[in-house]
């Protein structure tokens, strides 16, 4: 009777160890997923994407956003919208490297990553991140924080809100609306001549 309650508290021990080994093995391959900007997007009053040679920067001043070096142009609020709304806001997921020799491969290097950093108005740096495309995983990026070597699959593919030209980012303001000038016309007299 001993020797038998001895064999199954055995039992019972390895079957409760082989599953926290189990769920402990298990628990590594689980992916956690975390906003790439965490902290608040009230205070970014500027940011500047950088491409292979080409580069825009938007500033904030006194609450309107400006197109650094375009004057003419407005901003399109839709533009900002998506930066703030997906990009920023886009998760970063499972880890594809760590080796920071095989970057070109993810696209997130300088010379073929797209650099997003964002600004507070004191310069301060708030965010500074590559983006790449993912050749295996269309859906998602590839990116990753500077000065860090971990290349992360992002949740989505925000990669096509991240253009270095003017014109997506602003547009020419309307014309000015012309005078109406059937309504304002004024009556002239004249004066019979002799």
């Amino acid at each position: 009777m001993v020797k038998n309650l001895r064999t199954i508290i055995i039992i019972v021990v390895v079957i409760i160890a082989a599953l926290f080994l189990n769920r402990y093995l298990q628990e590594r391959y689980t992916t956690s997923s975390k906003a790439i900007f965490t902290g608040d997007t009230e205070k970014i009053t500027q940011f500047t994407i950088s491409k292979t040679g080409e580069s825009i920067t938007l500033v904030k001043m006194s609450g309107v956003w400006n197109i650094e070096g375009h004057d003419s142009l407005i901003v399109r609020q839709p533009r900002l919208n998506n930066l703030f709304n997906s990009v920023l806001t886009t998760e970063h997921e499972t880890m594809v490297s760590n080796n920071p020799a095989k970057w070109y491969v993810y696209s997130v290097d300088d010379s073929l990553g797209i650099h997003l950093q964002l600004f507070d108005n004191g310069d301060k740096v708030l965010g500074d991140y590559y983006f790449g495309r993912s050749k295996a995983d269309w859906s998602h990026n590839n990116f990753r924080f500077a000065g860090e070597d971990e290349v992360y699959l992002t949740s989505s593919n925000v990669i096509y809100h991240l253009n270095t030209t003017a014109n997506y980012w602003g547009e020419k303001p309307p014309p000015p609306p012309e005078p109406d000038t059937t309504a304002m016309a004024p009556e002239v007299m004249f004066e019979e001549i002799e």
